[in-house]
């Protein structure tokens, strides 16, 4: 029994209790703070070690410029600036800037001045941080505002200048700020632009160089007088060489010689060229596709209007041939490519030797913008239109007569003194067949801009029927002439 009483005694003095070990953790965390601070405090050993490695780093680098001053010396004790510039490379420091009466000279990342008579050395500093600078442009209506921002630690930002570079023979200076990180400036026109920031760090002054281009300042230009580009295109937006082919669908093709249209047939080589023009360049003809829609024996005709793409180029004036700016897939654009007016995301474009074109709404299916640009409910090949004002079936040059249905030939005096609302009815009723209507705005804009451009009148004015007696394609062949005749010169 007494044995047994012994060995548990044994077991239990072999143990460690939960507050002794409590006890052991807090003296060990306290020599290990001990031991840290005296490595990293303020003035523990790797501090210590950090700044005696700065202090030899610093004092070598002075024994380098002093050698160099030292070796700058001519016999007659003068300090040779040429020499001491050359010893200086040797050393493996720079020059790095000058004034009248000092050099900057940097060596092994430390900087300081030397008198240029004496060779006196200055104060060894760290070398002066060059200021880092942020600029950020924001296009406010016609001015573009730049910020520009020193983002780095320096001592003090003496200066922020913005000048204009554009043109290097007459650079302007567009605004300067003092004592400031941050500097505001308004850019009123596109072009190049110099930003230099200088700044001063314990007596040394470094300057940052940054040049910008700013090109998004919308730049007024008139578009009083514009020509008007076309490209041919299928149904699938694709350019093609020669417009679609006219859709007769029951008309027949004719084309008109002195003002008599001749029946000929659709494979007739002479039908159409919508290239081919006659005439001046003030009184062309052009040679569009013409046909005959025969209605209860009534003939009228029409002319076919392809599918097809455009832009307008402006230009000074019509006798001008300096471009201003473009109307495109990219919008109102000036000559340099700035956007003045940006297009709406409803209209289709094209791309044709690199240039931006708009494809004619009066032809594309609208049903995905709910016809917000007058479009169809399907993609047109192109469209018939009415050669003539509409009249009426028994229309005679003397006579607007009174019948009720639709007719459109030349030489007749047009339909007159009817409301809106009977024209819509008319027009409807008049071959519904061939879904007959009253021309839309967008439709009259594919006719008008067809007729401006290189297929038309090439640029000139679209002439209008001024005809006193109102009788039907009686156009005349200047602007401002009160009646002509022209019924040979249809389009």
């Amino acid at each position: 029994m007494k044995n047994k009483i012994f060995l548990k005694q044994i077991k239990k003095n072999k143990g460690i209790t939960l507050i002794a070990l409590v006890i052991t953790i807090i003296i060990l965390l306290i020599l290990a703070g001990i031991t840290i601070a005296m490595l990293t405090g303020e003035n523990g050993i790797l501090k210590k070690a950090i700044t005696a490695k700065e202090n030899n780093n610093k004092e070598a680098a002075m024994e380098k410029i002093k050698i160099a001053v030292m070796a700058s010396f001519e016999q007659d004790g003068k300090f040779n600036e040429n020499t001491f510039k050359v010893e200086t490379v040797k050393q493996g420091g720079n020059i790095v800037g000058e004034t009248d009466t000092h050099f900057l000279v940097e060596m092994d990342g430390y900087q300081t001045t030397v008198d240029r008579k004496t060779g006196e050395v200055g104060e060894l500093n760290t070398k002066a941080p060059e200021p880092e600078i942020k600029v950020t442009q924001k296009l406010e209506g016609n001015i573009m505002k730049i910020t520009v921002e020193v983002t780095n630690d320096v001592g003090k930002v003496d200066k922020i200048v913005v000048t204009n570079i554009t043109n290097s023979n007459n650079e302007t200076k567009v605004g300067e700020i003092s004592n400031s990180k941050t500097g505001e400036f308004e850019l009123t026109s596109n072009g190049t632009y110099k930003i230099e920031v200088t700044a001063t760090t314990d007596g040394i002054t470094k300057t940052t160089t940054k040049i910008i281009e700013v090109k998004d300042i919308p730049v007024e230009f008139s578009v009083s007088y514009g020509r008007i580009d076309v490209v041919w295109i299928d149904t699938d937006d694709e350019v093609i060489p020669t417009p679609n082919k006219p859709n007769l669908s029951g008309m027949t093709p004719v084309k008109w010689e002195g003002g008599t249209p001749i029946t000929v047939n659709e494979d007739d080589p002479t039908w159409y060229d919508y290239k081919a023009k006659t005439g001046t360049e003030d009184n062309l003809e052009s040679h569009w596709a013409n046909a005959k829609n025969t209605i209860n024996n009534i003939e009228s005709y029409f002319v076919w209007i392809p599918r097809y793409a455009y832009r307008i180029i402006y230009y000074e004036s019509e006798t001008s041939d300096i471009v201003t700016g473009y109307c495109d897939g990219r919008g109102i654009t000036s000559v340099n490519g700035t956007v003045q007016q940006s297009i709406g995301n409803t209209v289709k474009t094209v791309e044709a030797n690199g240039k931006n074109y708009i494809v004619h709404p009066a032809f594309r299916d609208g049903t995905s913008n709910n016809f917000k640009n007058g479009e169809w409910d399907r993609e047109l090949s192109g469209i018939w239109v009415g050669k003539f004002e509409t009249a009426k079936n028994d229309a005679t040059a003397s006579s607007a007569g009174s019948g009720n249905n639709i007719k459109i030939v030349p030489g007749v005096q047009s339909w007159r003194n009817i409301m809106i609302g009977d024209c819509y009815t008319k027009s409807i009723n008049y071959d519904k067949n061939k879904e007959s209507h009253l021309m839309k705005n967008s439709e009259w804009g594919a006719v008008a801009y067809l007729a401006h451009s290189q297929y038309g009148r090439n640029g000139h004015e679209i002439t209008i029927n001024n005809s006193s007696n109102f009788i039907t394609g009686n156009a005349a062949n200047e602007i401002s002439a009160d009646v002509g005749n022209r019924n040979n010169k249809f389009l």
